[in-house]
């Protein structure tokens, strides 16, 4: 689960909460990825209000990425050339201060690109 005002994120098994920590979500506000927005390729420019975290109920694969390690790839959804997943924080970008986002109490803080 992640719960996007606080920027949370909670991994249950079997009913039970088995992880919590601070999450980064998408800079979209909405909560719902439209057909128009997976029909896209990874290589469209997106726009801020594009990168959405969805609202749902979700399952995940453990997975292995080269670039990030092991992530969890959401089952439900998949995009023309992609798919999305939780990893670890990126970055390759420093401006973006990912890490500070992530402890500051500010939930305003949490919506990245």
């Amino acid at each position: 689960m992640v719960d996007k005002l606080p920027g949370e994120i909670y991994f249950f098994k079997n009913g039970q909460p088995i992880f919590r920590d601070a999450a980064l979500t998408g800079a979209g506000t909405g909560d719902r990825l439209t057909p128009e927005l997976l029909a896209f390729s990874f290589s469209h420019p997106s726009t801020e209000a594009e990168k959405i975290t969805p609202a749902g109920r979700f399952t995940v694969a453990k997975q292995f990425d080269k670039s990030y390690g092991t992530i969890f790839e959401i089952q439900e959804i998949k995009g023309k050339d992609w798919v999305l997943a939780i990893h670890p924080v990126f970055l390759g970008v420093p401006f973006e201060k990912r890490l500070l986002r992530l402890s500051t109490s500010s939930p305003k803080d949490n919506y990245t690109t």
